[in-house]
């Protein structure tokens, strides 16, 4: 199995057009909202860096992300790690649960974190998967969740989980004078080798997604392997 990897940019010369994305927040879009379309029980694992430090702005990303035109969930599950300001995780793990998303406190206390990345999964076994999140043991604990799951695509990079960093929109002033760069990866011939026939869609007329395949074939367990070494980093 080959991967596939994108490095997303921000496209700062556009940052004034009127309610211009940034390139990151389409392909994530994209493929929870083609892989709702196949299976319903799809997740989410968030290490965000930073959160948004309001529910109104916490509350656009999620539903510019993780619904659809209707205001449909596309996802079922939003599982938030380690941030860099704690109250703002347990405030938007609130606010996941009364929008019908399901978010599970990690039943280990974690550390500080700064990285952003995010997992798009699928749950193997529901029931061993439920028991892994009351282990108490670090190590029973993400055995239990990694060896239960199907990660299908993970992003890595600069940018935190905030609207500013995702989205612009100058008629709400909402501006950055900073770039951020990203790497989105996910298997070449896996549940979503359909963004490969849409990066030039989503891209426009201007290329700030570059694609890349891996030469050689990889275990196909590769980006769990990678959630695993999140989770260990992340858990104390």
């Amino acid at each position: 199995m080959k991967l596939k990897t994108l490095f997303i940019q921000k496209a700062l010369e556009n940052k004034n057009q009127k309610g211009k994305k940034r390139k990151l927040i389409d392909i994530i879009h994209e493929s929870v909202l083609t892989l709702h379309k196949k299976n319903s029980n799809i997740s989410i694992f968030l290490s965000p860096g930073y959160l948004g430090t309001t529910s109104k702005s916490r509350k656009i990303l999620t539903n510019k992300i993780f619904k659809d035109y209707q205001c449909n969930n596309l996802v079922t599950e939003i599982n938030i790690l380690n941030t860099m300001r704690h109250t703002d995780s347990i405030d938007y793990q609130y606010e996941l649960t009364k929008q019908g998303f399901t978010s599970r406190p990690m039943p280990i206390t974690g550390n500080r974190d700064h990285r952003k990345m995010l997992f798009i999964y699928t749950i193997k076994d529901n029931k061993k998967y439920d028991l892994a999140f009351k282990e108490k043991d670090k190590n029973k604990l993400i055995e239990g969740i990694c060896n239960n799951i199907n990660v299908m695509g993970v992003s890595i990079g600069s940018s935190n989980f905030s609207k500013t960093s995702y989205i612009e929109d100058v008629v709400l002033e909402e501006k950055s004078n900073k770039d951020e760069a990203d790497f989105f990866l996910y298997y070449e011939k896996g549940e979503l080798s359909f963004l490969s026939k849409t990066i030039d869609e989503i891209n426009g007329d201007s290329i700030h997604i570059v694609s890349s395949t891996s030469d050689r074939d990889i275990n196909s367990t590769f980006l769990n392997y990678i959630l695993k070494q999140t989770l260990k980093g992340t858990l104390r």
